[in-house]
This record gives C-alpha cells, structure tokens and sequence, in this order.
C-alpha cells in the first residue's frame, strides 16, 4: 500500500479509510489530551492540553488555530507532500483543535511556492463549521 501518492486522496476515500471525525464534547477531549501528558513540537515542550484548556477557558476574545505547513527545515517537503496527498488528514486535526478550544477560524500557513496547491475545495462538513483560509508564507526564512 503506497502511503502517499501523487495524487490527492479524496474525502470519500478519507472517511472510508479513517471514518467520521469524532463527536465528542470538547472537555472531553481536552482531558484525553491532558492525561496524555503530550508535549508541543516547540523549543519549550509546553504541555498541549493544558495549552488547549488554557484557550478554551479563556474569558474574552476570538481564539483562531494555526496549522503550520510553511516547510520552515531547508529542504523538506514533508508538509508540502501531505498537504498535497492527504489533504483531509491535515484539516482533521486544526478541526478538532477548533472545536475543542471554540475557535471560528482556522488558518493554513502553507510554504511561498509556485507549485504549491491549497485544499481550500476540500472543506468537509462538520457542526460548527470555522472559517478556513490558506495563508502563503513568504519567500524567506520564517519564524
């Protein structure tokens, strides 16, 4: 079975290989995050549930999730190649994120390329639908 191909793997085929996303109340999977004892991908390895939970507590303000594809590692195309063949698999997760923490939008910062392609066609329904957009880096270093 070829993990990543050339082509995009479309929603149906998504949803028949993985199913539905799941709907489970946003505390809920906070708490699955927290006792997980997960840690960010960042220098400081901050906890991501208590990261999440501090979000979703928050007592004012629009809360937005960021999904950082921008390829920042020279010469990688790991983001730019699931982007491109799991397109769904990559909106699952800011959607859960989303949902968990209230959000009403979720930005895709993808990698300044001229072949570059955006799954902004590729939205699947979900409850309380937060906008997506797709936000190009630019053509340097960023961080």
């Amino acid at each position: 079975m070829e993990l990543i191909g050339p082509v995009a793997e479309s929603l149906a085929t998504h949803r028949q290989r993985l199913g539905q996303l799941p709907a489970r109340p946003s505390g809920e999977l906070i708490a699955e995050l927290e006792s997980s004892g997960l840690l960010g991908r960042g220098g400081a390895g901050f906890p991501v549930g208590r990261k999440w939970r501090t979000v979703a507590e928050r007592s004012s303000g629009h809360a937005v999730v960021l999904a950082n594809g921008a390829e920042g590692e020279p010469l990688s195309h790991k983001d730019r190649s699931l982007m491109t063949a799991r397109p769904h698999l990559v909106i699952d997760g800011p959607l859960l994120g989303a949902r968990a923490v209230g959000a009403d939008d979720i930005i895709f910062y993808v990698a300044h390329s001229p072949s570059a392609r955006t799954s902004a066609g590729a939205q699947p329904s979900f409850p309380h639908q937060p906008a997506m957009s797709p936000v190009r880096s630019r053509r340097r270093f960023n961080s």
